[in-house]
């Protein structure tokens, strides 16, 4: 009976439904009406007890409604999270942006330094962080740097740095670079990539940050940067050591001694860029390259002079005197260029009053009447040397007035600017139309060379030689050695003492054997010492560049026992063998009152 009544409500409602007699399609159709609507127990009921025809379909058209209602929810549901996504994604590219910036600046900021230190190693030798803030206090003067240097420091400092930083922030695009051509380095940086992965930034900032740590230690080490933060920090504290040994010059007991010899010497200084007494050696061991030319012959005119004129032994490079400012400064004042007190500012007035109120070599020949001349090839803006001789009543010729003479010569320039060939033309001039005045001073001229500057400059219209600093060197002492020679048939002769000096040791790393014992060249031709220089009194000694400034004056006759740091080694030890080597750069390191007043403004003084 249920059978054929379920039969008459399926001809009422439609095809499917009229065809279906048999038991199996009514147990489906009972089964597909459970399943239209579970959580309805009132249609459930209805669709039991209901004998209307219009039932079915209404039941129908509700499930129709319902299933479009989900299917509308679940098309709706994807376009909603699209949106949501849209808005999130330049959120999500911001913080990926700066997670990426922050592993680069981090690193670069890690990597940057430690190259840069590595080359200035490499290229300068044992330079200090003083040094570097020294020079980055005075503006850069055109064609005042090799370009050679420029290079070199972007190919080993900056590209490496930029290149690891640009690694560790790309980990996975870095790896690809190096697959096709480095395997190891691809498994190394595949490796990496993984690790990355896995741990996300945070590993990327935690490996970093260990290098960081070793990195900072190396520079910090190196560049010693803590000495001088304690030697410029607002609290610091000043040693005695000026106070106890710097003997301040006294011009007027100068004039004095001055004022008893009957005819005035000259005095005609050469500064030999990077020339040290090392190069005359015999020995190959001495030296950490192989030339091309015997080792007795690289410098032999100079080691020729030194041997026929006087030649102190052991001039020590000491704290502070390692750089051409540095050491002029040195020779000329008997005291070093340790650090620039950050009272005296980053404006001109430190480079137009340089050490304005220290009493230096300029200031006594000044005083004494004498003329007094630098002549150098390259920029005297560089490093504040216009500025430091200017205030110490020495003129300056450099090559902005040499260049319009200089253009005269085919090819005159080297890397910093006139040759020194054209150079010492220019001064055979300058010194021939002195000689022909009537009425002259003494003089106290300075003449200061560039071509042995590293990488070293050869001179193709006065050495037929390749490029090589060895080269250099060898073409060098060929340049002096002629224009000695010219000088000591001149007129001029007989009255001057001619004084040549290295300014400090070569900056041309790996070229002296590490472990070699190291001195500045020096000599002194046609000298006029108040004492005579005997073998025990210039051979076994440590000199600094502070004990020629008294051997300067003495060499014209005029008795100096002391000036500033400086001792006559004719007349006594000086204070590398009173206090040795590492005890004096020790001391001289430290802050010193007497030397920040070096530094303050003399309104007594005039500019030259």
């Amino acid at each position: 009976k249920k059978k054929g009544k379920r039969t008459r409500r399926g001809g009422g409602g439609g095809g499917n439904l009229k065809d279906s007699a048999s038991g199996n399609h009514c147990t489906d159709f009972t089964n597909f009406e459970r399943t239209a609507d579970l959580k309805s127990s009132s249609l459930s009921k209805f669709v039991k007890n209901s004998t209307s025809n219009t039932a079915i379909p209404r039941i129908l058209e509700q499930k129709q409604q319902l299933e479009s209602k989900s299917v509308d929810k679940k098309q709706t549901q994807p376009l909603e999270s699209h949106s949501d996504s849209e808005n999130q994604a330049p959120t999500l590219f911001t913080q990926a942006f700066f997670a990426r910036a922050g592993v680069f600046l981090f690193s670069f900021c890690t990597f940057f330094p430690f190259f840069s230190t590595l080359w200035v190693r490499r290229f300068f030798g044992k330079v200090d962080i003083t040094q570097i803030i020294f020079h980055l206090r005075f503006p850069v003067a055109p064609n005042g740097v090799d370009i050679d240097f420029i290079f070199s420091f972007v190919a080993l400092a900056l590209l490496p740095s930029l290149a690891i930083s640009l690694a560790l922030t790309y980990p996975s695009g870095t790896a690809r670079l190096f697959v096709a051509s480095y395997e190891i380095c691809a498994r190394l940086f595949l490796w990496s990539k993984e690790l990355v992965r896995s741990h996300s930034l945070i590993a990327r900032y935690v490996f970093i940050a260990l290098l960081s740590v070793y990195g900072w230690n190396y520079v910090g080490k190196k560049l010693k940067i803590s000495e001088f933060i304690a030697s410029n920090k607002v609290h610091k504290t000043y040693a005695n050591f000026y106070e106890s040994y710097y003997k301040a010059p006294d011009i007027e007991s100068i004039k004095q001694s001055f004022s008893t010899i009957q005819k005035p010497r000259n005095l005609l200084v050469i500064y030999m860029e990077s020339m040290e007494a090392t190069f005359g050696s015999n020995d190959a061991r001495d030296f950490a390259v192989k030339i091309s030319l015997p080792f007795a012959e690289l410098t032999q005119n100079l080691n020729s002079l030194a041997s026929s004129g006087i030649s102190f032994s052991h001039i020590r490079q000491t704290t502070g005197t390692g750089w051409t400012i540095a050491g002029l400064i040195s020779y000329n004042c008997a005291f070093p260029q340790t650090w620039l007190p950050f009272n005296a500012g980053f404006n001109d007035s430190v480079a137009h009053y340089f050490l304005h109120s220290a009493t230096c070599l300029g200031d006594v020949f000044s005083a004494l009447g004498y003329e007094q001349a630098f002549f150098r090839g390259a920029n005297a803006d560089f490093a504040g040397s216009r500025g430091f001789f200017a205030s110490h009543s020495i003129p300056m010729n450099d090559l902005s007035s040499i260049e319009a003479y200089a253009q005269g010569f085919e090819d005159y320039r080297n890397d910093w600017g006139v040759k020194d060939s054209v150079l010492f033309a220019y001064v055979k001039e300058y010194l021939q139309e002195y000689a022909a005045k009537k009425d002259k001073k003494p003089f106290a001229f300075y003449v200061l060379t560039a071509d042995t500057h590293a990488p070293g400059f050869v001179d193709k219209a006065y050495c037929d030689l390749p490029t090589s600093y060895a080269n250099s060197l060898h073409c060098s002492d060929k340049i002096v050695g002629d224009f000695v020679q010219w000088f000591l048939q001149s007129p001029l002769a007989k009255d001057t003492t001619l004084v040549l000096l290295g300014d400090h040791l070569t900056m041309q790393q790996r070229f002296v054997q590490d472990g070699t014992s190291r001195s500045i060249y020096n000599a002194f031709i046609n000298p006029a010492f108040t004492k005579p220089p005997t073998q025990n009194l210039t051979k076994s000694r440590l000199l600094s560049h502070f004990d020629i400034t008294a051997l300067l004056l003495d060499s014209i006759a005029i008795p100096t026992r002391d000036f500033g740091l400086g001792r006559n080694p004719l007349y006594e030890r000086t204070l590398l063998e009173q206090l040795g080597e590492s005890s004096l750069a020790t001391e001289l390191s430290k802050p010193s009152r007497v030397y920040e007043r070096f530094w303050e403004f003399d309104s007594t003084k005039e500019l030259h």
